[in-house]
């Protein structure tokens, strides 16, 4: 769900706040002759996803506006597996933290604007910090050991194509193309490692900078995934 509020300004709108907010929820369970944890079921796994986005902008003029964002992201799992000693009871419970910080600017220029349809590019500069943890409490042997413990630092400029159309002076709506763009990501991953490498840190670092133009998508859904909607409230 996204959101976006502009306030006005010596009868001009100068002022934008938009966001996005998300929560979900996931669950599966399975059960053989009336038992949820039966023998040939690997896992039944539940999700839970949660992310606040606020965007603040300022329109420099009719074609021009800047801005910041801000951002966190929570997502959690639990996995459980059987006993295979007693298919009735759970043998392991395995729980997955993530949790990331986003921060950074953009700016946005009109490119071409056709009656109430505007194509925009969006230069968008942002920084992540994040970390994520797994644990496997192990039922049986009542034993609770950390399987992951990572560190994460991302930052990214990208410039993104999108195009916003306006139903009327107080509502529009903005779509993202993430499926094109230019940009530069750098990620780096710190894993803190544990058992008889313990005190030891295992850094990964990736770089990617290049023109993304992916039009062969092998589902509907990996092409969607790649479009994000916003819906803009004016005032």
């Amino acid at each position: 769900m996204a959101f976006a509020v502009s306030a006005q300004e010596d009868g001009g709108k100068k002022f934008v706040i938009s966001g996005t907010l998300g929560i979900g929820a996931t669950s599966e369970t399975y059960s053989y002759d009336g038992t949820k944890h039966a023998a040939n079921a690997t896992a039944t796994p539940s999700d839970f996803d949660f992310t606040i986005a606020p965007k603040f902008g300022y329109q420099l003029n009719e074609n021009f506006q800047i801005g910041a964002f801000v951002g966190f992201t929570h997502n959690g799992s639990v996995l459980l597996t059987n006993d295979p000693a007693d298919v009735e009871k759970v043998g392991t419970e395995t729980t997955t933290s993530r949790n990331v910080f986003d921060l950074g600017l953009y700016g946005r220029m009109n490119i071409v604007k056709f009656n109430k349809l505007t194509l925009f590019g969006e230069l968008q500069l942002g920084l992540g910090f994040g970390s994520t943890t797994r644990v496997l409490d192990n039922k049986i042997t009542k034993i609770e050991t950390t399987q992951r413990d990572i560190s994460n630092f991302d930052f990214n400029a990208t410039v993104v194509p999108g195009l916003n159309y306006a139903f009327s002076d107080s509502f529009s709506m903005d779509l993202y193309f993430d499926l094109f763009g230019l940009g530069y990501t750098m990620t780096k991953e710190t894993n803190h490692m544990a058992g008889a490498t313990a005190d030891k840190d295992a850094v990964t670092t990736n770089h990617d900078f290049g023109l993304k133009c992916n039009l062969k998508n092998n589902s509907i859904d990996d092409f969607t995934r790649q479009i994000k909607v916003g819906f803009n409230f004016h005032f």
